[in-house]
């Protein structure tokens, strides 16, 4: 079972937060993701948006999709 606490915080850091708050992350994730040990997250993607084409699942070539999703997870973590 999963306990909960309450914490405050200022207005101000509220809402400075909640600017940094990703599009579907709950707070925990957020406060998680602001720690030292964040947790992991898996985002699923329709595979036509990593291809840039349309793919029949027969032409699916997943460690091309695998290399490309790596190239652009490294894209984003050193920016």
């Amino acid at each position: 079972m999963t306990e909960y606490t309450t914490i405050r915080v200022s207005k101000a850091a509220k809402a400075s937060a909640q600017e940094a708050k990703r599009d579907g992350e709950t707070w925990n994730d957020y406060l998680q993701r602001c720690t030292d040990t964040p947790p992991s997250v898996t985002e699923f993607v329709p595979i036509e948006d990593v291809a840039g084409r349309e793919v029949p699942q027969a032409q699916i070539d997943y460690v091309e999709i695998e290399s490309r999703c790596k190239s652009a997870m490294e894209e984003v973590l050193t920016e």
